[in-house]
C-alpha cells in the first residue's frame, strides 16, 4: 500500500496511546477512520482530535470480547464507510483462520513491539512475589515506565511505515531489534538470560 489517502482504516482500542497515534497519524494522511473502544470517554476525546483534521471519522463503543458486538461494528463501517482497507487490531481478538485461508484478499502484517511509552506501566498489576523483594508498588512501576523507550507516536509511525511497505514482520523500538537478535543468535538460552537480567533490574 503506496498511500493511506482516500482510505478507510478501523481502528479497535483507540482511546489512547498506541490506538489514537495511528488515528491522529492517518488523519493527517488525508486517511477516514472508524474508530472502536469500550472506554468512551476516551475514545470521543480520539474523535474530537482526528476529526479537525478533515476526514470523515466514525466511532462506536465496542467491547472486543462480544463477537456479535464486533460483527455489528464491521457491518457498520462498511455501511458508513462502503469499505475497509485497513485494520488495526490494538484491543486484541482472535481469529480461527490463517489469512492465507480467508477469502477477503487481506494482507497481514505482525507487529512486534518493544518497550512502548503507553498507559500499561501505571496501570500494571504488581504480583506478591515481587512485593517479597523489598520493591513497592510505586517503585516496580516507575522502574516498569522507565525501560519503554519508544513514544506511541514513533511507534505509530514505525507500524504505518510496515504497513506501507507490506512487511510481515514489524519491529517497533531498538529494544525489539535487540531481542529479536538475541531469540536468533541464543535460540536454547535466551530465557535464562532475559530472567537473570529481570532480576538483576529489580535490585
Amino acid at each position: 500500500m503506496k498511500s493511506f489517502e482516500n482510505k478507510v482504516a478501523a481502528i479497535t482500542g483507540a482511546r489512547s496511546d498506541i490506538g489514537r497515534a495511528p488515528a491522529v497519524d492517518l488523519g493527517c494522511q488525508k486517511c477516514d477512520v472508524a474508530l472502536c473502544d469500550v472506554n468512551e470517554q476516551g475514545l470521543l476525546e480520539t474523535v474530537e482530535q482526528v476529526r479537525g483534521l478533515g476526514v470523515h471519522v466514525t466511532s462506536r463503543r465496542v467491547d472486543v470480547a462480544d463477537r456479535e458486538a464486533v460483527h455489528a461494528w464491521a457491518d457498520e463501517v462498511v455501511d458508513e464507510h462502503g469499505k475497509a482497507n485497513l485494520i488495526f487490531n490494538n484491543a486484541g481478538v482472535a481469529l480461527a483462520s490463517t489469512v492465507e485461508g480467508m477469502s477477503y484478499g487481506v494482507s497481514a502484517s505482525s507487529v512486534h513491539p518493544g518497550g512502548i511509552k503507553t498507559g500499561i506501566a501505571r496501570s500494571s498489576r504488581i504480583d506478591s512475589s515481587v512485593r517479597d523483594l523489598d520493591i513497592s508498588d510505586i517503585d516496580s512501576r516507575e522502574r516498569f515506565e522507565k525501560k519503554f523507550i519508544t513514544g506511541a507516536d514513533k511507534a505509530a509511525r514505525a507500524i504505518l511505515d510496515g504497513v506501507r511497505r507490506n512487511r510481515r514482520r514489524i519491529l517497533v523500538g531498538p529494544d525489539a531489534r535487540v531481542f529479536d537478535w538475541v531469540v536468533r543468535l541464543l535460540p536454547s538460552t535466551y530465557q535464562r538470560i532475559t530472567i537473570g537480567y529481570s532480576k538483576f533490574s529489580a535490585k
